[in-house]
């Protein structure tokens, strides 16, 4: 059996990317998680609502909500 390095290039930027997103992901978290200590009441409101809803909704809700729901919101700035 040998390595098929024609598979392994055809596949290593697949590789690089879930690594890049994973990094992405990790340095998004730690920064919510730092975030959460800051001073600002409406800010720790915000990031305790994001980071005990959103892990616990699927995907495909989330997507849903911010696609249908939120654009039917009334903007009442004007």
């Amino acid at each position: 059996m040998t390595l098929d390095w024609g598979f392994v290039l055809k596949v290593l930027p697949s590789l690089f990317e879930g690594g890049a997103n994973s990094a992405i992901a990790l340095t998004v978290g730690l920064l919510l998680a730092i975030l959460e200590s800051v001073s600002i009441k409406r800010m720790r409101i915000f990031l305790r609502f994001w980071l005990e809803l959103f892990p616990g909704v699927p995907s495909l809700v989330i997507l849903y909500f911010v696609l249908y729901a939120l654009p039917a919101i009334p903007d009442r700035r004007t």
